[in-house]
């Protein structure tokens, strides 16, 4: 993987952000349900860690902010994940359309998400401890 060029043609660090899923529903119920939904709490305080994140991100000078704006986020396929990947990547997307953005808006395009189920907690030998 190759990191973008910065503005003084230095090569940008590439960042590698791990993050857990938002509140989930089950817990909040004290019943198991397995393969559990997001509770509204859990979907507002993604997209309010994806708002902090963004900004401490932006505020470093050694990105690109084109590297910045199109993360690619990969999620396991339990529901509660793609929940918060899914919310993670609306945040990210209305954090991109400003103003100062503008200039590079011709070619923004969403962060991709990619689903993997190599890294759930129960799926395949290679489980996250």
């Amino acid at each position: 993987m190759s990191a973008d060029p910065t503005s003084d043609g230095a090569e940008a660090p590439v960042v590698l952000v791990v993050m857990r899923h938002g509140e989930r529903h089950d817990v909040v119920n004290g019943i198991d349900e397995g393969d559990t939904v997001l509770t509204p709490q859990g979907v507002a305080d993604v997209a309010g860690a994806a708002t902090r994140l963004g900004d401490v991100l932006r505020a470093d000078r050694r990105l690109s902010s084109a590297a910045v704006a199109a993360p690619h986020i990969v999620s396991s396929p339990f529901r509660r994940t793609i929940q918060t990947a899914v919310a993670l990547r609306d945040s990210w997307a209305s954090q991109v359309c400003t103003p100062s953005a503008a200039d590079e808006l011709s070619t923004w395009k969403p962060p991709r998400i990619t689903l993997d189920p190599r890294i759930g907690e129960v799926f395949g030998p290679q489980r996250i401890k």
